[in-house]
C-alpha cells in the first residue's frame, strides 16, 4: 500500500505552500507556541481481494513468460487539525482555508496523480474542533479527506505453450 507515504508527501507540499509547522499533537515533548498543523488516521482499510483487478499480458521479448498486473486499491481517512491559542482564532481560520486552497490547487492536483492518490473531501468544509484544557480553550480547526491510493503488482509467471502442450500428450 502506498497511501500513507503519499499522506507524508501532502503534508510536507501543503506545510511548505501555506508556511505552517507540522508537528504531532499526540507527540511527547514540547508543542509549538504559534499555529501548527497535526494530523490523524482515522480510519484505514487495507486492500480488500474484491477491489483488486487481474490483467494478464505476455512479455513479447519473452514468449514463455507472462506478466500478471494486478492493480491494489485502499483508502485512508485522514484527519486534519490546526492548532491555536483561543486569541488567535482568526489567523487559525485563515491557516485552514489555506490548506483547503491548497488542496483545491493545481499543485496539489499535480501531486496526487504523481502519488497516485485521489482525495476525497468529506465534507469540504472547515469543523470547529475547540477544546477547554486545564489552561485555558485551544483553537482547533479542522477538515476530513478520504485519500483513496492505486498501486500496480506486476508478477511474471512461467507461461505454457497450449497447443504444443496438447499435441505432447496427444503423442503419448
Amino acid at each position: 500500500m502506498k497511501t500513507p507515504d503519499a499522506i507524508k508527501a501532502v503534508i510536507s507540499a501543503m506545510c511548505s505552500a501555506v508556511n505552517i509547522p507540522f508537528v504531532r499533537a499526540e507527540q511527547d515533548g514540547p508543542r509549538p507556541k504559534g499555529i501548527f498543523l497535526s494530523y490523524k488516521i482515522i480510519s484505514q482499510e487495507k486492500e480488500p481481494c474484491w477491489q483488486n483487478s487481474q490483467e494478464i499480458t505476455s512479455d513479447p521479448d519473452k514468449p514463455d513468460v507472462a506478466m500478471i498486473n494486478t492493480l491494489l486499491k485502499s483508502s485512508v481517512t485522514v484527519s486534519f487539525t490546526i492548532l491555536g491559542q483561543s486569541a488567535s482564532y482568526g489567523a487559525v481560520w485563515d491557516k485552514c482555508i489555506a490548506c483547503l486552497s491548497w488542496l483545491d490547487s493545481e499543485d496539489a492536483m499535480n501531486l496526487f496523480k504523481s502519488q497516485r492518490v485521489i482525495p476525497k473531501f468529506v465534507p469540504f468544509t472547515v469543523q470547529d474542533r475547540s477544546a477547554y484544557l486545564e489552561t485555558g480553550f485551544e483553537t482547533r480547526l479542522g477538515f476530513d479527506i478520504v485519500f483513496s491510493g492505486v498501486t500496480i503488482q506486476v508478477e511474471n509467471v512461467d507461461a505454457v505453450d497450449i497447443e504444443e502442450t496438447i499435441n505432447n500428450l496427444q503423442e503419448v
